[in-house]
């Protein structure tokens, strides 16, 4: 910790920065939970994060259930740390909640986070939080629409 009130104030500046980045980019940059990538502003109709068991095949199956939809990857990044994989996916397309829940219950699947870029031409749409199997209602976005998570 920062023994002045100025090493305090930059600390604190600093971790709320980097919250800032994994919620706004998805970034995990110097995390020590999980799988390190770094990302910029996303570009696309859409940034998918995926948290997942570190397990053979697992970046396949997600690139084949979009795929499935003709959805095209305009970027992708994947990080693995021990037992934990974590990719990115910058998506051109809106995903249908079809696509979604099958990317959700891959074998592996720990989170998963669909983030819409607001604005993008092809219109926001509902976010989308999943846990394994199980879903997250009534959470107020920071883009401050409700949404079901």
């Amino acid at each position: 910790g920062g023994s002045t009130l100025e090493a305090q104030k930059s600390i604190g500046h600093f971790v709320s920065q980097r919250l800032e980045d994994y919620w706004d980019k998805g970034s995990t940059m110097l995390s020590v939970n999980l799988p390190q990538v770094t990302l910029g502003p996303c570009k696309s109709a859409a940034r998918i994060a995926h948290l997942h068991a570190n397990l053979p095949g697992v970046l396949a199956r997600v690139n084949h259930v979009l795929g499935e939809e003709n959805i095209n990857i305009a970027a992708q990044s994947l990080g693995t740390e021990g037992e934990l994989g974590y990719v990115v996916t910058d998506v051109s397309q809106k995903p249908s909640q079809t696509t979604l829940d099958a990317l959700s219950h891959i074998e592996g699947t720990i989170r998963m986070r669909v983030k819409p870029v607001i604005g993008f031409p092809h219109g926001p749409f509902r976010c989308s939080i999943t846990e394994g199997a199980g879903r997250i209602s009534g959470v107020t976005c920071r883009c401050r629409h409700r949404h079901q998570h």
